[in-house]
């Protein structure tokens, strides 16, 4: 894998990190993520918590049970032509982002449709297959972040117009935990009616 990337937290925060390897967001294993997950936060090079004892002190993020039922497989429909569009972001920036698709599915009894989005990357870049669908649910503002959370695919991931959507790998921006990152604010239209009660909480869990 390179080590030659600056994305913006993998289409979140649009702050540029430092060169890093994003293992987890490889992964489909649910387990594996979360250990990656608290790695990356735990990690000197990565973490948000820059100055070393916040850091050390820092011990793994809350995650929901791991629960098969927050994986649906759903219908993708790819946008008729490219529209790029500026979304808003937590710091009243905005940014650009293409709209290819969306994904439909039902989740507890609800039918969900939500947008998929692509960040602007250069065509070599290595995550230039990486997409977005940023949601907000019924957990948004109490169990999670209100500002909403993040569910990534891999382009390749979409197979026959159908994918897989793993909300157990379902994560949150550097701005649920601090002050001072743009991050990406879920389109209206990205509103899934129930709770999603799967990936990342909104709190974390210290050493001391």
């Amino acid at each position: 894998m390179k080590t030659t990337i600056q994305p913006y937290l993998l289409l979140v925060c649009l702050c540029l990190l430092s060169n890093s390897l994003f293992a987890q967001w490889f992964t489909k294993d649910a387990t594996e993520f979360q250990n990656q997950l608290n790695e990356w936060y735990a990690g000197e090079e990565n973490s948000p918590f820059k100055d070393d004892a916040t850091r050390e002190n820092f011990k793994e993020l809350n995650f929901f049970t791991i629960n098969d039922d927050y994986k649906v497989i759903a219908e993708f429909t790819k946008a008729k032509k490219k529209r790029t569009k500026q979304y808003a972001t937590s710091s009243g920036q905005k940014h650009p982002y293409s709209e290819i698709g969306t994904v439909e599915f039902t989740l507890k009894g609800e039918s969900v449709k939500l947008a998929v989005l692509k960040g602007e990357f250069g065509e070599d870049d290595e995550f230039n297959d990486y997409l977005t669908i940023p949601f907000i649910d019924l957990t948004s503002g109490e169990t999670t972040y209100g500002g909403g959370r993040y569910l990534g695919i891999w382009l390749q991931d979409i197979k026959n117009g159908k994918v897989e959507l793993n909300f157990n790998l379902a994560y949150q921006p550097y701005c649920a935990y601090l002050k001072g990152y743009s991050c990406l604010i879920p389109p209206r239209k990205n509103f899934i009616p129930v709770k999603v009660e799967a990936g990342v909480k909104n709190d974390i869990v210290w050493k001391n």
